[in-house]
């Protein structure tokens, strides 16, 4: 809001109803100050909260990485349509580990086509349960992105 203070004065000094664009504005930018003021607040409160909730312990799944990519490799299922177009790339598949280690809100954040997309959510949601990201020692919920790479080789 500072800035748009100094902007008012530079316009005003080249205005000759300078006084009346001073009112206006300063009320104006008051009106934003008060205005955002809680939300800013608010959201400073939840970023800090966010900060402090940063996960000691990442969620990982049963077996790991490799474990997690085994387990893909054996349940995928090419999609004929992206085989007979060669589609190849990496779908980028956003989750949640929810505090139990269930997976939630699997849905598709970067699609290559051909239904790579739904074949790597139709596999994330047989997935097992994951050992949960941990704060303090208390099991949380976490957002992560899990790439999911086709290729036909």
């Amino acid at each position: 809001m500072v800035y748009n203070c100094y902007i008012c004065f530079e316009v005003i000094q080249d205005s000759p109803h300078g006084y009346m664009k001073i009112n206006l504005y300063l009320l104006v930018s008051i009106f934003m100050l008060l205005w955002l003021a809680h939300p800013v607040s608010a959201q400073k409160k939840d970023s800090a909260a966010a900060a402090q909730k940063v996960a000691n312990e990442p969620p990982s799944p049963i077996g790991g990485q490799n474990g997690m990519y085994r387990f893909i490799a054996q349940n995928i299922k090419y999609p004929p349509e992206a085989m007979d177009a060669n589609i190849q790339g990496t779908v980028y598949v956003s989750l949640i580990v929810k505090a139990d280690g269930s997976l939630d809100s699997i849905t598709i954040k970067k699609d290559i086509g051909g239904g790579c997309g739904k074949e790597a959510v139709r596999v994330l949601t047989l997935m097992p349960k994951w050992k949960p990201a941990k704060v303090n020692g208390k099991p949380v919920d976490e957002k992560l992105v899990v790439p999911v790479r086709f290729s036909l080789r």
